[in-house]
């Protein structure tokens, strides 16, 4: 797969998000970016667990357009040694947070009590979020099963 049609798929995500955001779509941090009130601290109620949650979801956007960015960076650099560690570590970070995702919006996530670990109720998805989800899942396992990311159409041929 050639480098720079990964970075264009890592990039993805954080843009739709984004957009996403502006269209009052709730997508990988929920009700995060679209509420003025930002519910972090509090008892057990569910509401301080989901906003860590999609705290976590937000940072790991985050992080993932900063992998692209500089993915975009090391190809106008020329610089084709540093292509697949940013591959490897972007492809691992859209694996886990679509992952994440699902396993949250399915299944629920542990909570400390004072009885040991809980599994809290599912959280509310939508569209874009099962959209965003799928998409890492995808894009994350083309990245890391790329075996050669290069720059032009042809790779160079192995010599004799």
């Amino acid at each position: 797969m050639p480098a720079w049609l990964a970075a264009l798929l890592i990039l993805v995500p954080p843009h739709l998000q984004g957009l996403g955001t502006g269209l009052r779509l709730e997508g990988f941090c929920g009700s995060l970016l679209t509420s003025r009130s930002l519910a972090l601290y509090g008892g057990y109620g569910g509401t301080t667990e989901a906003g860590w949650v999609q705290l976590f979801f937000l940072a790991g956007l985050i992080l993932q357009g900063g992998l692209g960015y500089a993915l975009l960076l090391v190809l106008l650099l020329d610089r084709e040694s540093l292509n697949r560690p940013f591959l490897r570590v972007s492809g691992g970070l859209m694996l886990t947070l679509g992952v994440a995702y699902l396993v949250t919006r399915t299944l629920g996530f542990p909570l400390p009590s004072p009885y040991g670990p809980l599994l809290s109720g599912p959280l509310p998805g939508d569209g874009l979020g099962y959209f965003l989800a799928l998409w890492e899942i995808l894009a994350g396992v083309l990245c890391l099963g790329s075996r050669r990311a290069t720059v032009g159409q042809n790779p160079p041929e192995p010599g004799p």
